[in-house]
């Protein structure tokens, strides 16, 4: 059984906290059976709900039609017209397993309107399969159902280098250069951007020479020499990035971690990393970059 004390808000019996007030509260959760300690977990709620509480649900299956297992499921809702309030959820603890999926449209910190447009993304921690769904509300909630589908990579030949840029987004067991250029197809070499030294280590496929350590989350660039298709099976890791400044030109490479899909344009991203003055990316049909700086309109990728 689930309680609010304070005052601040109210909860389903499926654990689902709708904050209604300001102030300081908790939430107590009962094991009737008597097997497990009361839990008491302390909420601040710094301001009211934003609406009328209605909960848009659905169900979800991974790539093979099975559902996803209790736990492994992270999603992010949020209104298109205000990405910047997003509820995040997860599976453990929260009534979600077995591939059900809820969001309180009440939660957002500005209230919705009818015909706003809802947008989800979800992704499984566990394989890493993604999906998201994005409708229309209307005054009352609806359902839906859908499949999420691998991650893959398509990386592309050019009139000159070849270079693709790609992140590592799955723990895929891959632990050295090596490894991951031999596990892509049509691939002949695998390099990173080295901050400290502000510049490129790259690694021959078949060479003993820099077979550097890879890490699943990051960047890297590999070189193709036929178009490839490359969809990579593993778990999706927590993900950090030690960003530094040098003598030089102070450029560091990251990614954009999967949990963080609601990121849409360079600005947003410049405005979350600390201390960031400038992103770029690296544009394989061009072979070069294309920068945008922060609070410059220009170039808002």
């Amino acid at each position: 059984s689930w309680e609010v004390l304070g005052g601040i808000g109210t909860i389903d019996s499926y654990g689902v906290f709708t904050s209604t007030s300001a102030g300081l509260g908790a939430i107590v959760l009962r094991d009737l059976s008597g097997a497990m300690p009361t839990v008491s977990q302390i909420v601040e709620v710094l301001d009211a709900a934003g609406g009328i509480t209605q909960n848009e649900t659905g169900t979800l299956l991974n790539s093979d039609s099975t559902a996803p297992l209790d736990g492994d499921v992270q999603f992010q809702a949020y209104i298109t017209t205000r990405p910047s309030e997003v509820l995040t959820q997860e599976a453990p603890g929260s009534g979600y397993g077995g591939g059900q999926w809820q969001v309180n449209v009440g939660n957002f910190p500005t209230p919705w309107q009818i015909g706003d447009t809802l947008h989800v993304d979800f992704v499984n921690l566990g394989n890493g399969t993604l999906g998201s769904v994005e409708y229309a509300l209307v005054q009352y909630g609806q359902s839906h159902s859908f499949q999420l589908l691998p991650l893959s990579y398509t990386f592309e030949t050019t009139p000159k280098t070849d270079v693709n840029s790609f992140v590592l987004y799955l723990d895929t067991g891959v632990t050295n250069a090596e490894g991951l250029v031999s596990s892509i197809p049509s691939a002949t070499e695998i390099a990173y951007w080295d901050a400290h030294n502000q510049a490129y280590v790259a690694h021959t496929k078949g060479l003993s020479l820099f077979n550097f350590p890879v890490a699943p989350g990051h960047p890297y660039f590999v070189t193709v020499t036929a178009t490839a298709l490359w969809t990579p099976v593993g778990s999706v890791p927590s993900t950090s990035f030690n960003l530094i400044t040098t003598g030089n030109t102070d450029v560091n490479m990251v990614g954009i971690p999967v949990r963080m899909s609601r990121i849409k344009k360079a600005e947003e991203l410049c405005t979350v990393i600390p201390g960031c003055a400038e992103v770029a990316y690296w544009d394989a049909p061009s072979q070069a970059y294309i920068g945008h700086t922060k609070g410059v309109p220009l170039f808002n990728f």
